[in-house]
Parts: structure tokens; C-alpha cells; sequence
């Protein structure tokens, strides 16, 4: 499956997620987590997309297949977050900045979990 051709090709993912993917030969596709987070005891994957800065990912999307075909079921973009999948969820970890705090480290981290619905994750 070529990650990077699904992103690219697909409506639902954001021009400058696209922008990045095209321009950035050193960054773009994270390391692409393969789980079951729709219940149907298949395989599907969460493709992270790394900014190629020191921001980190600037985008998460999940995908499933459905009808033989891969569908997105899960897009997230921002700045400073990582995500990971447990107990079938997925996770969104967003750094949070204190006023005083300097890029490399933020004060907290804020985890919005994500869970299937029978047609889409959506979060708890």
C-alpha cells in the first residue's frame, strides 16, 4: 500500500498536508501505526504526517477498508501532538505550552482518545 499516494490522492486530507508531502523530501510520512480501531478484527492503519520541523506532526489520518477499498475514518491536524493507538483507540497526544515554557517542553500534555462508533471514531 502506498501511504503516501493515498494521502495525496485522497479529497478528505488538506492542501497543505498535501503541500508538505509533495515539497519535503525529508519529511512527511511518520512511522505508520497498523491496529484494529474499528472493531472488525482487521488490520487499519493511522498514517501520522511529520511537519519535518522541530513542530512535529502537523497531521494524523486513519484509514479502513471498507468494500475493498481504503475509506478515512479519522483526520486530525494541529501542531505538537503525537498519536498512538490503545485498546483499540486512538489517542491524541497535544503538547500544552505555559507562557513561559520553551519549545522543547511544554508544561502538560492534553490525550484525547478517539473511539469507533460503528461508522467513524469519534472522540470520548
Amino acid at each position: 500500500m502506498d501511504l503516501r499516494r493515498t494521502l495525496l490522492a485522497d479529497p478528505g486530507v488538506s492542501e497543505s498536508v498535501k503541500r508538505t508531502l509533495e515539497a519535503c523530501g525529508a519529511c512527511g510520512l511518520a512511522n505508520p501505526v497498523y491496529a484494529d480501531v474499528t472493531g472488525d478484527e482487521q488490520d487499519d492503519v493511522l498514517v501520522p504526517v511529520d511537519s519535518g520541523g522541530s513542530g512535529g506532526l502537523m497531521a494524523a489520518y486513519a484509514y479502513a477498508v471498507r468494500d475493498g477499498r481504503l475509506r478515512q475514518v479519522f483526520h486530525y491536524e494541529g501542531l505538537d501532538f503525537g498519536v498512538r493507538v490503545r485498546d483499540g483507540a486512538v489517542q491524541v497526544i497535544q503538547a500544552v505550552y505555559g507562557p513561559d515554557d520553551p519549545h522543547c517542553c511544554p508544561s502538560s500534555h492534553d490525550v484525547q482518545t478517539y473511539s469507533w462508533d460503528g461508522s467513524r471514531l469519534v472522540r470520548r
